[in-house]
């Protein structure tokens, strides 16, 4: 599983809803344009927006989203490229991309920032069309390459929200923002809306230095113990279900009945399915004091 069968299965994706939808355009040209608006030449100057995008099919999605979201008409002047002259600052300002004085933001904006887990995979879903790789710098994770040090900062946030663990990192090209564990990029992938990407792929840790397969092994022998512990944990959990000891609070019976239907997930996974989400911490803790409860009706057993 590369980069491009990544984009391919995201390019086939579609929103669910409007301000998905919004905040992928606000992120795609907050890293496709400079943060300027250029002029057209004449007496009657108007504001005009040039969007390189480097890729036919991004161009294409995103003026069809421009055209279907905003009503707003797009310009092709090639394949990889739109021109926006009509209701520009209306665009700037519907997507929140210029503050209310008109100045450019430089990071996403607070629409997308602080929009729910839906939004902000939307946001996630465009920066890594626009920029995203996997197994970059040679070594196996993922990562994206940022117009400016606010944006790393606004989607590394996204990614705390969502559950995954991602960093900001300065680099030649631009800021970058990396996620490296392997369960956290699979994450990532299936909340991009890349599940088959997210199921398909495997780290190449044949890159990097020659202490990558130690790192493998490693990885591969913890993840082994996680999972030894997570059933042996589901099995203590279905037998407290199945004969509750009394008093047992309703919320931490929730949290077990969640680990007895999905005994493959990790915590950090059951956490997302939690309503609200929870930290995998969060779950790992009411598991913990539910079987206090098996222990105290069964002390021993």
């Amino acid at each position: 599983m590369d980069t491009p069968d990544v984009r391919d299965e995201l390019f086939r994706h579609r929103p669910a809803r409007a301000d998905i939808g919004r905040a992928e355009v606000a992120t795609t040209l907050r890293f496709a344009c400079a943060g300027t608006l250029g002029q057209t030449a004449g007496a009657a100057s108007v504001p005009v927006l040039e969007v390189p995008t480097g890729c036919a099919r991004s161009a294409e999605r995103l003026a069809r989203q421009i055209t279907d979201l905003f009503e707003i008409p797009v310009v092709r002047p090639s394949s990889e490229s739109l021109r926006i002259v009509a209701r520009v600052p209306e665009l700037a300002r519907r997507t929140r991309l210029c503050d209310g004085t008109g100045r450019w933001v430089r990071g996403l904006p607070p629409s997308v920032v602080a929009g729910d887990d839906a939004v902000l995979a939307g946001a996630w879903r465009a920066a890594f069309l626009a920029a995203g790789a996997l197994g970059g710098r040679g070594r196996a994770g993922l990562e994206l390459i940022c117009p400016s040090p606010e944006t790393a900062m606004a989607l590394t946030g996204a990614a705390r929200r969502l559950g995954v663990a991602a960093l900001t990192r300065p680099g030649t090209q631009g800021d970058r923002v990396v996620v490296r564990d392997h369960a956290d990029v699979r994450a990532v992938l299936g909340l991009i809306g890349a599940p088959r990407a997210a199921q398909a792929w495997t780290p190449d840790l044949r890159r990097g230095t020659g202490e990558a397969p130690v790192s493998g092994a490693l990885h591969d022998a913890n993840r082994e113990r996680a999972s030894q512990a997570a059933a042996t944990t589901t099995r203590r959990v279905q037998a407290l279900l199945a004969d509750p000891p009394a008093g047992v609070p309703d919320r931490l019976l929730a949290t077990g009945l969640l680990r007895a239907r999905n005994p493959e997930l990790s915590l950090q996974e059951l956490g997302r399915l939690a309503d609200p989400p929870m930290t995998k911490d969060a779950i790992a803790g009411r598991l913990r004091r539910l079987l206090e409860y098996a222990d105290r009706a069964h002390p021993g057993g």
